[in-house]
């Protein structure tokens, strides 16, 4: 019985030698590369060579390939940071519309661009700051705040605790102005 599994086995490695040789394949013998043909599609075939490297004309090679997927992560990392940051938004302005009417804001920018706001926080990189857009007569504006407190002497003390004199002067308003726009 081992005896005849052995010769099986043989066998069967004998025939699939003789298909990867007819196949124009080499197992470390010299040989000429394999000539190619176009199908009736014009779709040229594979070619290998006898260092058993192949050449697939049709095929994106292997480091197009890898720039597609570096392209696609970039993008969904784009996408997922754009979300990150509107959910943020989302949050922050439903926080406003939770607080109460009576409190106090110190805004620190308003701006039509979002890149404004972006400059900003790039030239005071020690203030912690929240930012949303609103909407003022049919515009949207970015607002860039401080943060919310429950008077204008709170406002003002959090004014002088920032690290460097914001330009333009933080502008403190009640809340209650900012939440008819959210």
């Amino acid at each position: 019985m081992v005896m005849q599994s052995l010769k099986s086995c043989r066998l069967a490695a004998t025939a699939v030698l003789l298909l990867i040789v007819a196949a124009g394949c080499s197992l470390g013998a010299t040989q000429t590369p394999i000539p190619t043909a176009k199908d009736e599609a014009g779709v040229q075939d594979c070619q290998g060579s006898s260092a058993g490297a192949w050449n697939c004309p049709d095929i994106p090679s292997y480091s197009h390939t890898q720039q597609v997927l570096a392209q696609k992560a970039a993008t969904e990392r784009r996408e997922l940071a754009a979300k990150k940051i509107a959910d943020r938004e989302a949050r922050t302005r439903q926080t406003l519309l939770d607080i109460p009417s009576n409190y106090y804001v110190v805004q620190l920018l308003a701006a039509k661009y979002k890149r404004s706001i972006t400059e900003y926080k790039e030239r005071f990189p020690g203030v912690d700051s929240e930012s949303f857009s609103v909407n003022y007569d049919g515009e949207n504006f970015h607002l860039l705040i401080l943060g919310v407190y429950l008077s204008v002497a709170e406002a003002r003390k959090a004014i002088a605790q920032l690290p460097t004199a914001p330009d333009p002067e933080p502008w403190i308003r009640p809340l209650s102005e900012l939440q008819t726009h959210l």
